[in-house]
């Protein structure tokens, strides 16, 4: 039963749905992404500029090259792009 979980898991993470998860974050942040950088990360938080820094996929594995952050309504964004 336990396998059957991880593979049902597995095929969501996998699934379109998820796939368009980051550039949906990214859309709303309406932030702009810069063109640097070898990756990106993006993080979204309710608290603050930081938390959704830190909530940023690759946060403290890679070397920042850009951090750009948004406020919409009371979700604070942040795009970072890493080298």
């Amino acid at each position: 039963m336990f396998f059957v979980r991880i593979i049902a898991l597995v095929v969501f993470l996998a699934s379109p749905a998820m796939a368009g998860g980051h550039q949906r974050l990214v859309r709303q942040s309406g932030i702009t992404p810069r063109q640097v950088g070898s990756a990106e990360g993006v993080g979204m938080s309710t608290r603050s500029y930081i938390d959704a820094r830190n909530n940023a996929c690759y946060w403290g594995r890679k070397i920042p090259v850009s951090i750009q952050y948004s406020k919409q309504g009371n979700r604070y964004y942040a795009v970072v792009r890493y080298r």
